[in-house]
């Protein structure tokens, strides 16, 4: 397949003007100095607006499916977020250098929750040991909370239980 050579001081509109929320009382954003690189594998674009015409991203690299992208989002409803989409499956892996006892993965939210989700699969937490810590002031805070629709089994070598108070609550089917 040829190459097309590109004119990297040539831009334009990418987002057509038109309502976002197709009533016409508003018009979507317009960048005239957008740029975009790519060929058949895939493309990196500098100032992209999403389709709706709300969002101008920093920086998009696509895929060749367009469902396999990373993107930094400058303004609008996504404002300072990073996105990353992969039709197939996502992996980190770091630590080779690091010692046991080093923290070697951070995943940290300074305001707002952290969601692990998977729709149709199962969310498994392995390693030598794990530990689930909750800080917290108050009643409100500091609680960890386990509740499943079917539920629960634990299978331990050793099981240590300990607190101010013990409560137990069981529920009865009403036939």
């Amino acid at each position: 397949m040829p190459i097309t050579p590109v004119n990297l001081s040539k831009s334009g509109p990418v987002a057509k003007n038109v309502s976002p929320d197709r009533t016409g009382e508003t018009q979507a954003k317009q960048n005239y100095t957008a740029q975009s690189w790519g060929n058949e594998h895939g493309t990196i674009t500098l100032g992209q607006i999403d389709y709706v015409g709300q969002v101008t991203s920093a920086f998009i690299v696509e895929g060749k499916d367009a469902r396999h992208q990373f993107s930094l989002d400058n303004d609008g409803p996504r404002k300072g977020w990073t996105c990353s989409t992969s039709p197939g499956n996502f992996q980190l892996e770091c630590g080779s250098d690091n010692t046991e006892a080093q923290d070697s993965l951070c995943l940290e939210s300074k305001n707002g929750n952290i969601i692990i989700k998977a729709h149709n699969g199962k969310i498994r937490l392995q390693g030598t040991d794990i530990e689930l810590v909750a800080i917290g002031e108050g009643n409100a805070k500091g609680n960890i909370v386990c509740s499943a629709t079917e539920s629960d089994a634990c299978s331990v070598k050793d099981s240590k239980t300990g607190g101010q108070r013990f409560q137990t609550q069981q529920n009865q089917d009403q036939t």
